[in-house]
């Protein structure tokens, strides 16, 4: 998968060498008309998941308890695998997508989403001056990382079952990288969360489909970042890390 650098480099290869820049979007663009041949195998998957899915209706009993269960949830995990492989690839050819973004101007817009979608509209977000008044900027998807703060922000607010979520912000670099850091005050990740909670369709929350945490690391990764998952003495805390300009 390409990073920052693989895409600057590219795009100067657009002024010095236009033929071999015309070459590689050639070879991209082969690529992305190809990916009609995955979408047929998703048809296939989706099937797949709906005939285990009637037969489990007909027992009549709790979908967890039946002998479909299992096949249906390797279904599911199959088809957010390839759907993944097929954004990454995406993601890997098309740069026009990435561009130089403030981040305090994404984390307004993740603010929005959330204020849409919050479950509980009592939450508070301590020290969100940290990031609303830093100049960092990142080389990104705005849209995408937006989201995938917003999905972080989300997570943390259901995770505090108590009716008075408290979120507290923290930004600081390391090597050359961004680390925004979002506790809660709720009961924290469990062994095996800390362990499987960026995987597809993994949580211990009622009603919830586990897979906001795994969308956030996977735009992520396609940005060169990632996503950390680790204990405070009050709560759960999500660390995501960029790359810095």
């Amino acid at each position: 998968m390409l990073n920052y650098e693989d895409f600057q480099q590219i795009k100067d290869l657009k002024d010095k060498n236009y033929e071999a820049y015309t070459i590689i979007k050639k070879m991209s663009d082969f690529c992305l008309n190809t990916l009609s041949i995955s979408f047929h195998d998703i048809k296939n998957h989706i099937a797949y998941i709906s005939s285990y899915c009637q037969l489990a209706k007909l027992k009549n009993e709790p979908l967890t308890q039946t002998r479909e269960f299992s096949r249906i949830e390797t279904g599911l995990r199959d088809l957010t695998n390839l759907s993944t492989r097929i954004s990454l690839l995406r993601y890997s050819f098309c740069d026009s997508d990435f561009i130089e973004y403030r981040l305090s101007d994404i984390w307004k817009n993740a603010l929005d989403t959330v204020k849409n979608y919050a479950s509980n509209p009592s939450y508070k977000i301590l020290n969100a001056n940290t990031v609303e008044n830093c100049s960092f900027k990142l080389f990104c998807n705005p849209e995408n990382t937006a989201q995938a703060l917003s999905e972080i922000i989300l997570n943390a607010i259901e995770a505090c079952q108590t009716g008075n979520a408290v979120l507290s912000v923290s930004l600081s670099e390391q090597d050359d990288f961004l680390h925004l850091s979002i506790s809660d005050n709720g009961s924290g990740f469990s062994d095996e969360m800390l362990v499987e909670g960026m995987n597809p369709f993994v949580t211990e929350k009622a009603n919830h489909t586990g897979l906001g945490l795994c969308i956030a690391a996977i735009t992520l990764c396609m940005q060169n970042g990632n996503l950390q998952l680790s204990n405070t003495d009050n709560g759960a805390k999500v660390t995501a890390v960029f790359p810095r300009l």
